[in-house]
């Protein structure tokens, strides 16, 4: 059985640049890049 891990990222609590912890920008990228990887690798989830 593979072992499942995972992480969480989110943006820091207080005012923030507009361009600053892009989550959204970050999700779209990881799974847009990982979508066609012939490896094993982790799913991106946006929350």
């Amino acid at each position: 059985m593979e072992a499942l891990a995972s992480y969480l990222r989110r943006k820091p609590p207080g005012v923030l640049l507009a361009s600053a912890h892009a989550i959204e920008r970050e999700y779209r990228v990881i799974s847009t890049a990982l979508a066609f990887v012939s490896f094993s690798a982790a799913v991106a989830l946006l929350a």
